[in-house]
């Protein structure tokens, strides 16, 4: 827990503060300064790339044309910009490290500046993200439909706003996304690899039993997987 409460987590940023160019390179930075507990894997801390931190002063991202809405659901153009600037500072690999998840968090803040949450798990943002990783085509266009989907499909606008405890809840989701999509990948490798169809519900069964909640991200990501392994074993048996 030392970790976690060595660098606290930054303020919510008012709408005007996004756009307000030339002074949101700090303010993003603070984001991915929490969200990597302030020191990087190599033991520096975490910063800008060489001269992208001018990439975000010039006002590449969050464009103060497209981003007029102060207040509500998320427009059109509104969900536009914000999951374009989103994607494109994962693209852009703006920081040393934790460019996905400080993007996951960008999407979610912006939305609870405008009142509204999302309510599912922040790791299916992380995973809509992570394609640009993945060893097939990288569609940018298609990943930022994906964004938009399952952002504006899982929206609520909770009466007074986003309150200070959800948020501490989303935002450590974020944090930990990275772990567990990990985690999540890891069984996806064991139940691909596993030799027989009884040793795959083995393994299902074990990670179930292990971290429920863990397992249920994984059946989430990969329900071809669990179709195969389970075959309406895994539910039954605790």
């Amino acid at each position: 827990m030392g970790n976690i409460l060595s660098v606290p987590l930054p303020s919510l940023l008012p709408r005007k503060e996004y756009l307000d160019h030339k002074n949101l390179p700090p303010k993003l930075l603070a984001l991915n300064n929490w969200l990597l507990d302030g020191k990087l894997p190599s033991g520096g801390k975490p910063d800008y790339q060489p001269h992208k931190k001018d990439w975000v002063a010039r006002g590449n991202y969050f464009k103060a044309d497209q981003l007029k809405q102060d207040t509500g659901t998320p427009n059109d153009a509104t969900m536009n910009e914000v999951t374009r600037s989103a994607l494109a500072l994962v693209d852009d690999q703006v920081f040393i490290d934790g460019n996905t998840r400080t993007s996951v968090l960008v999407i979610l803040e912006y939305l609870a500046t405008l009142g509204s949450l999302y309510t599912r798990d922040p790791v299916r943002i992380y995973w809509i993200l992570a394609q640009r990783h993945s060893s097939g085509r990288y569609d940018p266009a298609k990943i930022q439909q994906d964004l938009i989907k399952e952002v504006r499909g899982s929206l609520f606008r909770p009466p007074g706003g986003v309150t200070s405890a959800k948020r501490v809840e989303y935002t450590q989701k974020v944090k930990d996304a990275q772990k567990l999509w990990d985690k999540i990948e890891d069984i996806h490798r064991r139940i691909t690899a596993a030799p027989t169809v009884q040793k795959k519900r083995e393994i299902a069964r074990e990670e179930k039993r292990k971290n429920p909640y863990v397992y249920e991200r994984y059946r989430e990501r990969y329900p071809n997987d669990v179709n195969m392994a389970e075959d309406g074993d895994v539910e039954d048996e605790m």
